[in-house]
């Protein structure tokens, strides 16, 4: 347990946290996913989502898109690669 947030945001109180909502329990709930969860690992009782817009960890503090793609088409859309993956076996893998 952390006595502070890594990445506090400036004027943030302890008060002022207790009120912001989980961000992901509407998700959790309505979409199905809590359930999905309980049911893999069934020895949790509950899920209690803990993660509000106050305590993001600055890693995570925001969204992701990862596009696959050939270099032709991509640079024809005037994207750049930022980054490459070496010729693999792609697999499926169930979520968790």
């Amino acid at each position: 347990m952390l006595s502070e947030g890594e990445h506090k945001r400036p004027g943030t109180t302890m008060e002022a946290s207790g009120k912001l909502r989980p961000s992901f329990a509407g998700i959790g709930q309505r979409g199905g996913f809590d359930a999905v969860a309980l049911q893999k690992y069934h020895w949790v009782e509950d899920i209690d989502h803990a993660h509000t817009p106050g305590n993001p960890s600055g890693l995570v503090d925001g969204s992701a898109l990862f596009l696959i793609g050939s270099e032709a088409v991509g640079a024809g859309l005037g994207l750049r690669s930022r980054s490459r993956s070496p010729r693999r076996r792609w697999r499926r893998r169930a979520p968790s």
